[in-house]
């Protein structure tokens, strides 16, 4: 009797989590010619992307929100309303995404049932609209209203998180604290709660090396890694490289092979690229340190680095850009609400009569929340 328990519990375990370290498809990788240092001011990003929308979050005494882009921050639509992370103190959030309204609150801190200490990672489930909360070890599951629905738990620790049908996308599993995984994937099913694992299972990156977003679904399912300088893409249950790309004077190989010997806090050069964003003819990257923009053509494979993007209409300069998953086809920029105050307070007659009029009966004061631009490519925009 023993003996058959011991095997129907192997096979119920190999159910639960396969292993699967199948090897990454080049695919006809293609390179992307990066220039050598980040010289535009949004003139390509301009000529094909129109300011489609400006969303004040809104304001209350409850709802502040303090590090809306730290590290570890994520945004995701779900229909018209927007869920995103506040880190320190953690909060989830649920906008109107026209109105910036803030329809649902999520503050849980704790160790009980639907409870969190740290929350790494958020998603959306986009067949129903729950909101997946990551702390540590444990998948908390709510509802688009902020209702607890269940937990489970989760074996390992990720930095990183996506859901798309059904199945939640873990990235990055950190070890003793220093090291992530960054080719290793952890695939779980909500509804089976069937998991497995995939990828390189062996390669280890110290996480002082780069941790923010890398794994984006925005048209598809985008990753990157510390130390490299391909852009993948995870496309039914495979890893594809579609682009790599080559800049002057790559110093990641030296990094891997010779850790801490260089500052990586006081050096100008890529070693990392992060938060991709894919619109119809486009993939955006930010680089090592916040310097600039990485605009690709997906058709022309034209790349362009842009310092910043120069907003006339608003009299200012735009550098905070974000991925917001599941978003089709436009790019946000965020502004802290004390910078758009002073922006309206000194520079209004720099601001376009049609965005002044708007931005007038938003009632931003100094103290509000931060106010999100939503740009969309020209071909998409509809009156």
């Amino acid at each position: 009797m023993i003996r058959i328990l011991m095997i129907l519990c192997a096979v119920a375990l190999t159910q639960v989590c396969a292993c699967d370290s199948k090897p990454q498809k080049v695919l006809g990788k293609q390179e992307i010619i990066v220039p050598e240092e980040p010289t535009g001011e949004g003139e390509t990003f301009l000529k094909n992307f129109e300011l489609d929308a400006i969303v004040p979050i809104e304001t209350t005494d409850e709802y502040l929100v303090s590090q809306i882009m730290a590290g570890n921050s994520r945004m995701v639509r779900y229909k018209n309303k927007l869920v995103f992370l506040n880190v320190s103190p953690f909060y989830v959030f649920v906008i109107n995404i026209e109105t910036g309204k803030v329809e649902a609150f999520i503050n849980r801190k704790g160790q009980g049932p639907g409870e969190y200490t740290y929350i790494q990672s958020i998603a959306v489930d986009e067949r129903n609209g729950n909101i997946l909360v990551f702390d540590s070890r444990k998948l908390i599951i709510f509802d688009i209203d902020g209702k607890f629905l269940r937990e489970d738990k989760i074996g390992d620790y990720y930095m990183s998180m996506t859901c798309h049908d059904g199945k939640v996308i873990f990235k990055d599993r950190v070890e003793k604290g220093f090291f992530s995984y960054p080719y290793e994937f952890f695939i779980y099913d909500i509804d089976s709660k069937i998991s497995r694992k995939m990828g390189d299972t062996l390669t280890q990156i110290d996480i002082h090396y780069g941790t923010n977003p890398n794994l984006v679904t925005s048209k598809n399912i985008w990753f990157t890694a510390p130390l490299d300088y391909n852009l993948y893409k995870f496309n039914n249950g495979e890893i594809e490289i579609p682009y790599t790309l080559t800049v002057k004077d790559p110093i990641a190989q030296t990094m891997r092979e010779k850790p801490f010997s260089i500052d990586v806090y006081n050096i100008e050069k890529i070693y990392t690229i992060s938060r991709p964003v894919e619109t119809d003819r486009f993939i955006f990257l930010l680089t090592t340190g916040g310097r600039g923009i990485i605009m690709i053509n997906k058709h022309t494979l034209e790349c362009s680095w842009e310092k910043y993007i120069k907003e006339d209409r608003l009299g200012r300069n735009l550098y905070l850009m974000f991925p917001v998953e599941k978003d089709e086809n436009r790019v946000l920029f965020i502004i802290p609400g004390e910078e758009m105050f002073l922006c309206i307070k000194h520079f209004a007659d720099k601001i376009s009569p049609e965005w002044r009029e708007k931005i007038s009966k938003m009632g931003i004061v100094e103290d509000s929340n931060p106010v999100l631009l939503f740009y969309k490519e020209k071909s998409s925009i509809t009156n």
